[in-house]
Protein backbone atom coordinates (compact mmCIF):
# COMPACT_ATOMS: atom_id res chain seq x y z
CA UNK A 1 0.00 0.00 0.00
CA UNK A 2 1.44 3.35 -1.06
CA UNK A 3 1.53 6.31 1.43
CA UNK A 4 -0.08 9.63 0.36
CA UNK A 5 2.30 12.34 -0.98
CA UNK A 6 2.60 15.38 1.37
CA UNK A 7 4.88 18.03 -0.19
CA UNK A 8 2.09 20.61 -0.24
CA UNK A 9 2.09 20.90 3.62
CA UNK A 10 5.80 21.78 3.62
CA UNK A 11 5.22 24.62 1.11
CA UNK A 12 2.67 26.23 3.44
CA UNK A 13 5.44 27.23 5.92
CA UNK A 14 7.40 29.10 3.27
CA UNK A 15 4.32 31.07 2.23
CA UNK A 16 3.70 32.05 5.86
CA UNK A 17 7.29 33.26 6.28
CA UNK A 18 7.04 35.26 3.07
CA UNK A 19 3.80 36.85 4.31
CA UNK A 20 5.48 37.87 7.56
CA UNK A 21 8.36 39.47 5.69
CA UNK A 22 5.97 41.39 3.45
CA UNK A 23 4.10 42.55 6.55
CA UNK A 24 7.32 43.80 8.12
CA UNK A 25 8.15 45.72 4.95
CA UNK A 26 4.71 47.32 4.92
CA UNK A 27 5.01 48.25 8.60
CA UNK A 28 8.44 49.83 7.94
CA UNK A 29 7.06 51.80 5.00
CA UNK A 30 4.06 53.00 6.99
CA UNK A 31 6.29 53.88 9.95
CA UNK A 32 8.66 55.82 7.69
CA UNK A 33 5.77 57.70 6.12
CA UNK A 34 4.39 58.48 9.57
CA UNK A 35 7.76 59.75 10.84
CA UNK A 36 8.25 61.88 7.72
CA UNK A 37 4.76 63.30 8.05
CA UNK A 38 5.26 64.07 11.75
CA UNK A 39 8.63 65.68 11.01
CA UNK A 40 7.15 67.83 8.29
CA UNK A 41 4.35 68.82 10.65
CA UNK A 42 6.87 69.80 13.35
CA UNK A 43 8.97 71.73 10.87
CA UNK A 44 5.83 73.51 9.73
CA UNK A 45 4.88 74.33 13.31
CA UNK A 46 8.39 75.62 13.97
CA UNK A 47 8.26 77.78 10.85
CA UNK A 48 4.94 79.19 11.96
CA UNK A 49 6.31 79.69 15.47
CA UNK A 50 9.43 81.48 14.20
CA UNK A 51 7.28 83.70 12.01
CA UNK A 52 5.15 84.63 15.02
CA UNK A 53 8.30 85.27 17.07
CA UNK A 54 9.77 87.46 14.33
CA UNK A 55 6.58 89.50 14.09
CA UNK A 56 6.42 89.90 17.86
CA UNK A 57 10.07 90.97 17.98
CA UNK A 58 9.47 93.47 15.19
CA UNK A 59 6.53 94.92 17.14
CA UNK A 60 8.64 95.14 20.29
CA UNK A 61 11.39 96.90 18.35
CA UNK A 62 9.04 99.71 17.37
CA UNK A 63 7.96 100.01 21.00
CA UNK A 64 11.59 100.38 22.09
CA UNK A 65 12.24 102.93 19.33
CA UNK A 66 9.35 105.00 20.62
CA UNK A 67 10.55 104.57 24.20
CA UNK A 68 13.99 105.92 23.28
CA UNK A 69 12.45 108.88 21.48
CA UNK A 70 10.13 109.73 24.37
CA UNK A 71 13.03 109.47 26.82
CA UNK A 72 15.06 112.01 24.83
CA UNK A 73 12.10 114.34 24.37
CA UNK A 74 11.21 114.24 28.07
CA UNK A 75 14.80 114.91 29.07
CA UNK A 76 15.04 117.80 26.63
CA UNK A 77 11.84 119.23 28.06
CA UNK A 78 13.38 119.29 31.54
CA UNK A 79 11.95 116.03 32.81
CA UNK A 80 13.75 113.35 34.71
CA UNK A 81 17.36 113.22 33.67
CA UNK A 82 17.43 116.85 32.52
CA UNK A 83 20.32 119.14 33.39
CA UNK A 84 20.22 122.42 35.21
CA UNK A 85 21.48 125.04 32.69
CA UNK A 86 23.39 126.83 35.42
CA UNK A 87 25.20 123.68 36.46
CA UNK A 88 25.99 122.85 32.86
CA UNK A 89 27.41 126.31 32.25
CA UNK A 90 29.52 126.05 35.38
CA UNK A 91 30.82 122.65 34.31
CA UNK A 92 31.70 124.05 30.91
CA UNK A 93 33.50 127.00 32.44
CA UNK A 94 31.40 129.33 30.30
CA UNK A 95 28.82 131.98 30.98
CA UNK A 96 25.19 131.52 31.94
CA UNK A 97 24.16 131.82 28.32
CA UNK A 98 26.22 128.81 27.25
CA UNK A 99 24.49 125.81 25.74
CA UNK A 100 23.10 123.24 28.11
CA UNK A 101 24.94 120.02 28.82
CA UNK A 102 23.16 117.03 27.26
CA UNK A 103 20.71 115.13 29.47
CA UNK A 104 22.01 112.11 31.34
CA UNK A 105 21.21 108.51 30.43
CA UNK A 106 21.26 105.92 33.19
CA UNK A 107 19.51 102.83 34.54
CA UNK A 108 16.88 105.14 35.97
CA UNK A 109 15.51 105.44 32.45
CA UNK A 110 12.85 102.93 31.50
CA UNK A 111 14.89 101.57 28.61
CA UNK A 112 17.83 100.99 30.97
CA UNK A 113 16.13 98.09 32.74
CA UNK A 114 15.53 94.57 31.44
CA UNK A 115 11.89 94.24 30.43
CA UNK A 116 9.54 91.33 29.89
CA UNK A 117 6.33 91.40 27.94
CA UNK A 118 4.08 89.17 25.86
CA UNK A 119 2.81 89.75 22.33
CA UNK A 120 0.50 87.28 20.58
CA UNK A 121 1.39 84.54 23.06
CA UNK A 122 5.14 85.07 22.57
CA UNK A 123 7.17 85.76 25.71
CA UNK A 124 9.67 88.54 25.05
CA UNK A 125 12.72 89.58 27.04
CA UNK A 126 14.23 92.94 26.08
CA UNK A 127 17.72 94.13 26.97
CA UNK A 128 18.96 97.53 25.76
CA UNK A 129 22.67 98.35 25.95
CA UNK A 130 24.13 101.80 25.39
CA UNK A 131 27.10 101.58 23.04
CA UNK A 132 28.43 104.75 24.65
CA UNK A 133 28.92 102.70 27.82
CA UNK A 134 31.61 100.73 26.00
CA UNK A 135 35.09 101.73 24.89
CA UNK A 136 35.51 102.39 21.18
CA UNK A 137 38.45 100.46 19.72
CA UNK A 138 38.83 103.02 16.91
CA UNK A 139 40.69 105.15 19.45
CA UNK A 140 43.80 103.14 18.55
CA UNK A 141 43.79 105.02 15.22
CA UNK A 142 44.38 108.39 16.85
CA UNK A 143 46.89 110.36 14.74
CA UNK A 144 48.64 111.37 17.94
CA UNK A 145 51.00 108.45 18.61
CA UNK A 146 50.95 108.96 22.37
CA UNK A 147 47.15 109.03 22.50
CA UNK A 148 47.00 105.99 20.19
CA UNK A 149 49.33 104.02 22.47
CA UNK A 150 47.25 104.91 25.52
CA UNK A 151 44.12 103.75 23.69
CA UNK A 152 45.92 100.55 22.69
CA UNK A 153 46.71 99.76 26.32
CA UNK A 154 43.13 100.61 27.38
CA UNK A 155 41.69 98.04 24.97
CA UNK A 156 44.25 95.47 26.17
CA UNK A 157 43.29 96.05 29.81
CA UNK A 158 39.58 95.75 29.09
CA UNK A 159 40.00 92.46 27.20
CA UNK A 160 42.29 91.19 29.95
CA UNK A 161 39.75 91.88 32.72
CA UNK A 162 36.28 91.53 31.20
CA UNK A 163 36.13 87.83 32.10
CA UNK A 164 38.30 88.03 35.18
CA UNK A 165 37.26 85.60 37.89
CA UNK A 166 35.82 83.02 35.49
CA UNK A 167 37.33 79.84 34.08
CA UNK A 168 37.54 81.48 30.63
CA UNK A 169 39.59 84.52 31.61
CA UNK A 170 41.59 85.97 28.70
CA UNK A 171 45.37 86.00 29.32
CA UNK A 172 47.20 89.31 29.02
CA UNK A 173 49.39 87.98 26.21
CA UNK A 174 46.39 86.98 24.13
CA UNK A 175 44.77 90.38 24.75
CA UNK A 176 47.87 92.14 23.40
CA UNK A 177 47.92 89.88 20.33
CA UNK A 178 44.24 90.57 19.69
CA UNK A 179 44.65 94.35 19.76
CA UNK A 180 47.80 94.28 17.64
CA UNK A 181 46.16 92.08 14.99
CA UNK A 182 43.06 94.26 15.06
CA UNK A 183 45.05 97.42 14.39
CA UNK A 184 47.03 95.78 11.58
CA UNK A 185 43.79 94.49 10.06
CA UNK A 186 42.38 98.02 9.89
CA UNK A 187 45.51 99.76 8.64
CA UNK A 188 46.93 97.09 6.33
CA UNK A 189 43.82 95.42 5.00
CA UNK A 190 44.52 96.57 1.43
CA UNK A 191 47.74 94.56 1.52
CA UNK A 192 45.98 91.28 2.28
CA UNK A 193 43.48 89.03 0.57
CA UNK A 194 40.70 89.86 3.02
CA UNK A 195 37.43 90.74 1.26
CA UNK A 196 36.69 94.45 1.10
CA UNK A 197 33.12 95.72 1.45
CA UNK A 198 31.51 97.96 -1.13
CA UNK A 199 30.78 101.31 0.51
CA UNK A 200 28.44 104.06 -0.58
CA UNK A 201 30.93 106.74 0.43
CA UNK A 202 34.70 106.92 0.33
CA UNK A 203 37.05 109.29 2.14
CA UNK A 204 40.22 109.87 0.15
CA UNK A 205 42.04 111.00 3.29
CA UNK A 206 41.46 107.53 4.75
CA UNK A 207 42.66 105.65 1.70
CA UNK A 208 43.99 102.31 2.92
CA UNK A 209 42.12 102.45 6.24
CA UNK A 210 39.17 100.06 6.41
CA UNK A 211 36.96 100.81 9.38
CA UNK A 212 35.16 97.72 10.71
CA UNK A 213 31.38 97.59 10.43
CA UNK A 214 31.11 95.36 13.48
CA UNK A 215 33.37 94.18 16.27
CA UNK A 216 32.69 90.59 15.20
CA UNK A 217 34.38 91.34 11.90
CA UNK A 218 37.67 90.64 13.69
CA UNK A 219 36.76 86.97 14.06
CA UNK A 220 38.70 86.31 10.87
CA UNK A 221 41.88 87.03 12.85
CA UNK A 222 43.80 84.19 14.45
CA UNK A 223 43.69 85.30 18.09
CA UNK A 224 40.02 86.33 18.00
CA UNK A 225 38.09 83.21 19.00
CA UNK A 226 34.31 82.75 18.58
CA UNK A 227 33.71 81.91 22.24
CA UNK A 228 34.80 85.45 23.16
CA UNK A 229 31.50 86.69 21.72
CA UNK A 230 29.25 84.20 23.52
CA UNK A 231 27.36 84.58 26.78
CA UNK A 232 27.14 81.42 28.85
CA UNK A 233 27.88 79.89 32.24
CA UNK A 234 31.23 78.29 32.92
CA UNK A 235 31.90 75.10 34.86
CA UNK A 236 31.45 76.96 38.14
CA UNK A 237 28.08 78.38 36.98
CA UNK A 238 29.54 81.90 36.79
CA UNK A 239 28.16 84.17 34.10
CA UNK A 240 30.60 84.68 31.24
CA UNK A 241 29.94 87.81 29.19
CA UNK A 242 30.45 88.61 25.52
CA UNK A 243 33.27 90.90 24.43
CA UNK A 244 30.96 93.22 22.49
CA UNK A 245 29.36 94.19 25.79
CA UNK A 246 32.58 96.02 26.69
CA UNK A 247 34.03 97.19 23.37
CA UNK A 248 32.38 98.82 20.37
CA UNK A 249 32.96 100.38 16.97
CA UNK A 250 29.55 102.01 16.71
CA UNK A 251 29.73 104.88 19.21
CA UNK A 252 31.55 107.12 16.73
CA UNK A 253 31.20 107.65 13.01
CA UNK A 254 34.78 108.87 12.55
CA UNK A 255 38.29 108.08 13.69
CA UNK A 256 40.20 110.15 16.22
CA UNK A 257 40.35 113.94 15.95
CA UNK A 258 41.02 116.89 18.22
CA UNK A 259 37.41 117.27 19.38
CA UNK A 260 36.38 116.10 22.81
CA UNK A 261 33.00 114.43 23.43
CA UNK A 262 31.92 117.30 25.65
CA UNK A 263 32.87 119.91 23.06
CA UNK A 264 31.06 118.02 20.33
CA UNK A 265 27.93 118.09 22.46
CA UNK A 266 28.22 121.87 22.77
CA UNK A 267 29.05 121.85 26.46
CA UNK A 268 32.77 122.53 26.31
CA UNK A 269 35.28 120.55 28.34
CA UNK A 270 34.57 120.32 32.08
CA UNK A 271 37.62 121.05 34.15
CA UNK A 272 38.50 120.20 37.69
CA UNK A 273 38.77 123.87 38.66
CA UNK A 274 36.57 126.14 36.47
CA UNK A 275 37.39 129.24 38.51
CA UNK A 276 41.09 128.74 37.88
CA UNK A 277 40.46 128.43 34.12
CA UNK A 278 38.74 131.80 34.05
CA UNK A 279 42.12 133.46 34.48
CA UNK A 280 44.63 134.30 31.80
CA UNK A 281 44.66 130.70 30.56
CA UNK A 282 48.32 130.05 31.36
CA UNK A 283 47.54 127.73 34.24
CA UNK A 284 45.71 124.52 33.53
CA UNK A 285 46.38 124.68 29.78
CA UNK A 286 48.53 122.23 27.91
CA UNK A 287 48.60 118.48 28.09
CA UNK A 288 45.33 117.90 29.89
CA UNK A 289 43.14 120.21 27.81
CA UNK A 290 42.48 122.55 30.71
CA UNK A 291 43.28 125.92 29.09
CA UNK A 292 40.76 128.65 28.61
CA UNK A 293 40.41 127.57 24.98
CA UNK A 294 38.89 124.30 26.16
CA UNK A 295 36.97 125.95 28.95
CA UNK A 296 35.30 128.32 26.51
CA UNK A 297 34.30 125.51 24.19
CA UNK A 298 37.06 125.97 21.60
CA UNK A 299 37.13 122.81 19.53
CA UNK A 300 40.89 123.18 19.22
CA UNK A 301 41.04 121.96 22.79
CA UNK A 302 44.57 122.95 23.76
CA UNK A 303 47.98 122.93 22.21
CA UNK A 304 47.86 120.94 19.01
CA UNK A 305 45.14 118.69 20.33
CA UNK A 306 47.25 117.48 23.25
CA UNK A 307 45.22 116.17 26.13
CA UNK A 308 41.91 116.06 24.32
CA UNK A 309 39.75 112.98 24.03
CA UNK A 310 39.60 111.20 20.73
CA UNK A 311 36.47 112.33 18.92
CA UNK A 312 32.70 112.80 19.27
CA UNK A 313 31.17 109.59 20.54
CA UNK A 314 34.33 108.19 22.14
CA UNK A 315 33.45 109.24 25.69
CA UNK A 316 32.37 106.45 28.05
CA UNK A 317 29.00 106.83 29.77
CA UNK A 318 29.76 107.22 33.46
CA UNK A 319 26.36 105.88 34.54
CA UNK A 320 26.28 102.74 32.44
CA UNK A 321 29.87 101.63 31.83
CA UNK A 322 30.77 98.24 33.34
CA UNK A 323 33.46 98.11 36.00
CA UNK A 324 35.92 96.46 33.57
CA UNK A 325 35.58 99.42 31.19
CA UNK A 326 35.95 102.09 33.86
CA UNK A 327 38.94 100.43 35.49
CA UNK A 328 40.52 99.79 32.11
CA UNK A 329 40.68 103.48 31.24
CA UNK A 330 43.82 103.96 33.36
CA UNK A 331 46.61 101.77 34.57
CA UNK A 332 46.42 100.96 38.28
CA UNK A 333 49.75 102.69 38.78
CA UNK A 334 48.43 105.93 37.29
CA UNK A 335 44.99 105.95 38.92
CA UNK A 336 43.94 103.89 41.90
CA UNK A 337 41.08 101.42 41.20
CA UNK A 338 39.62 102.55 44.52
CA UNK A 339 38.39 105.68 42.81
CA UNK A 340 36.29 103.63 40.37
CA UNK A 341 35.03 101.50 43.26
CA UNK A 342 33.74 104.68 44.87
CA UNK A 343 32.14 105.76 41.58
CA UNK A 344 30.33 102.43 41.25
CA UNK A 345 29.25 102.59 44.88
CA UNK A 346 27.92 106.12 44.41
CA UNK A 347 25.74 105.23 41.42
CA UNK A 348 24.27 102.30 43.33
CA UNK A 349 23.19 104.32 46.36
CA UNK A 350 19.47 104.82 46.82
CA UNK A 351 18.20 108.06 45.34
CA UNK A 352 17.34 110.59 48.04
CA UNK A 353 13.89 112.12 47.76
CA UNK A 354 13.77 115.89 47.71
CA UNK A 355 11.51 117.73 50.13
CA UNK A 356 8.17 118.52 48.53
CA UNK A 357 8.87 116.36 45.48
CA UNK A 358 5.99 114.46 43.92
CA UNK A 359 5.70 110.76 44.58
CA UNK A 360 7.52 108.78 41.93
CA UNK A 361 6.07 105.56 40.61
CA UNK A 362 8.00 102.54 41.89
CA UNK A 363 10.42 100.74 39.56
CA UNK A 364 10.18 97.00 38.86
CA UNK A 365 12.65 94.48 37.50
CA UNK A 366 11.97 91.94 34.76
CA UNK A 367 10.26 89.62 37.25
CA UNK A 368 7.94 92.37 38.48
CA UNK A 369 9.79 92.77 41.77
CA UNK A 370 10.09 96.32 43.07
CA UNK A 371 13.61 97.71 43.02
CA UNK A 372 15.25 100.73 44.56
CA UNK A 373 15.76 103.88 42.54
CA UNK A 374 19.52 104.33 42.23
CA UNK A 375 21.48 107.52 41.88
CA UNK A 376 22.86 108.71 38.57
CA UNK A 377 25.44 111.27 37.53
CA UNK A 378 23.33 113.98 35.96
CA UNK A 379 26.53 115.74 34.85
CA UNK A 380 30.26 115.19 35.16
CA UNK A 381 30.36 117.96 37.75
CA UNK A 382 28.64 115.54 40.14
CA UNK A 383 31.88 113.54 40.33
CA UNK A 384 32.90 116.02 43.02
CA UNK A 385 30.51 114.21 45.37
CA UNK A 386 32.46 110.96 45.05
CA UNK A 387 34.62 110.39 48.13
CA UNK A 388 37.88 109.64 46.32
CA UNK A 389 37.56 112.59 43.92
CA UNK A 390 39.40 115.01 46.19
CA UNK A 391 42.25 112.50 46.53
CA UNK A 392 43.06 113.02 42.85
CA UNK A 393 45.26 115.82 41.66
CA UNK A 394 43.95 118.44 39.26
CA UNK A 395 45.82 116.81 36.40
CA UNK A 396 44.31 113.39 37.12
CA UNK A 397 40.86 114.89 37.52
CA UNK A 398 41.06 116.50 34.09
CA UNK A 399 42.30 113.24 32.57
CA UNK A 400 39.28 111.46 33.99
CA UNK A 401 36.85 114.13 32.78
CA UNK A 402 38.20 113.94 29.24
CA UNK A 403 37.19 110.29 28.86
CA UNK A 404 33.69 110.40 30.33
CA UNK A 405 30.22 111.55 29.28
CA UNK A 406 26.73 111.12 30.73
CA UNK A 407 24.78 110.92 27.48
CA UNK A 408 24.19 108.00 25.11
CA UNK A 409 23.14 108.13 21.48
CA UNK A 410 23.85 104.63 20.10
CA UNK A 411 21.88 101.67 21.46
CA UNK A 412 21.96 97.92 20.89
CA UNK A 413 18.60 96.25 21.43
CA UNK A 414 18.51 92.52 22.21
CA UNK A 415 15.06 90.93 22.05
CA UNK A 416 14.56 87.25 22.83
CA UNK A 417 11.28 85.68 21.77
CA UNK A 418 10.20 82.43 23.41
CA UNK A 419 7.27 80.26 22.43
CA UNK A 420 6.42 77.20 24.50
CA UNK A 421 6.06 74.12 22.26
CA UNK A 422 5.43 71.54 24.99
CA UNK A 423 1.72 72.23 25.26
CA UNK A 424 1.94 74.02 28.58
CA UNK A 425 4.47 76.19 30.36
CA UNK A 426 5.65 75.31 33.85
CA UNK A 427 7.66 78.50 34.27
CA UNK A 428 5.04 80.15 36.45
CA UNK A 429 5.26 77.25 38.89
CA UNK A 430 8.68 78.45 40.05
CA UNK A 431 8.52 81.37 42.45
CA UNK A 432 12.31 81.87 42.40
CA UNK A 433 13.21 84.27 39.55
CA UNK A 434 16.72 82.85 39.36
CA UNK A 435 15.35 79.36 38.77
CA UNK A 436 13.08 80.64 36.04
CA UNK A 437 16.01 82.34 34.35
CA UNK A 438 18.05 79.15 34.47
CA UNK A 439 15.25 77.11 32.92
CA UNK A 440 14.86 79.64 30.15
CA UNK A 441 18.56 79.35 29.35
CA UNK A 442 18.09 75.62 28.72
CA UNK A 443 15.38 76.28 26.09
CA UNK A 444 13.67 73.04 27.05
CA UNK A 445 10.39 72.52 25.19
CA UNK A 446 10.48 76.02 23.75
CA UNK A 447 11.23 77.71 20.46
CA UNK A 448 13.67 80.59 21.08
CA UNK A 449 15.16 83.29 18.88
CA UNK A 450 17.30 86.30 19.83
CA UNK A 451 17.59 89.29 17.51
CA UNK A 452 20.03 92.19 17.80
CA UNK A 453 19.33 95.67 16.44
CA UNK A 454 21.60 98.73 16.62
CA UNK A 455 20.11 102.23 16.34
CA UNK A 456 21.30 105.83 16.49
CA UNK A 457 19.17 108.35 18.38
CA UNK A 458 19.73 111.85 17.09
CA UNK A 459 18.05 115.21 16.82
CA UNK A 460 16.63 115.84 13.36
CA UNK A 461 14.72 118.65 11.74
CA UNK A 462 11.44 117.24 13.03
CA UNK A 463 12.65 116.34 16.50
CA UNK A 464 14.21 113.15 17.82
CA UNK A 465 14.57 110.41 15.26
CA UNK A 466 15.84 106.84 15.30
CA UNK A 467 18.28 105.84 12.56
CA UNK A 468 18.92 102.12 12.11
CA UNK A 469 22.56 101.05 11.91
CA UNK A 470 22.05 97.27 12.13
CA UNK A 471 18.39 96.45 11.38
CA UNK A 472 18.21 92.72 12.13
CA UNK A 473 20.77 90.12 13.17
CA UNK A 474 19.98 86.74 14.71
CA UNK A 475 22.47 85.86 17.46
CA UNK A 476 23.03 82.66 19.37
CA UNK A 477 21.98 83.82 22.82
CA UNK A 478 20.93 86.97 24.57
CA UNK A 479 23.73 88.49 26.66
CA UNK A 480 23.46 88.57 30.42
CA UNK A 481 22.85 91.92 32.01
CA UNK A 482 26.12 93.25 33.41
CA UNK A 483 25.51 94.19 37.03
CA UNK A 484 27.78 96.19 39.31
CA UNK A 485 27.12 93.80 42.16
CA UNK A 486 25.84 90.54 40.63
CA UNK A 487 23.73 88.33 42.80
CA UNK A 488 25.05 84.87 43.51
CA UNK A 489 22.58 82.17 42.54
Amino acid sequence: MRLPFRPRSQRRGAALLLSVLVLFVLIAIVFQISIATMTDARVGRNDVGLTLIDRSIASAQWDIFELLKVDAEDAAAGGEGGIDPGAAAAAAGGEAGAEEEPPADSRKDEWGRVQRTEINGIELRILVEAENAKYNVLNVLNPDEEEAEEAFQRVVRIIDTYREGTRDDVPRRQAEDMVREMKEYILERNRTNWPQPTLLTFDEELDGVFLPMSLREFLVLESWEPHLFRSYRDELEDQVHSLDQFLTVWSSLDIASNVTPQEADGAGTPTADPEEDEGDGDEGSGDEGGGDGAAEGDTGGGDGGQGTAASPGYGVNLNLAPAAVLKGLFDDRDLSPRFWDDVIEYRNLEEEEEDGAEDVEPMYDEFNNEILVRRAFESLEELQEVRAWDDLGVEDQNRVLRLLVTESSIFTIYITGRRDMSGGSNMQAFADPAERARLEEQHGGALVRTVRTVVWRREGDDGTEIVTILPWEVVETQPYEIQDFPEEF
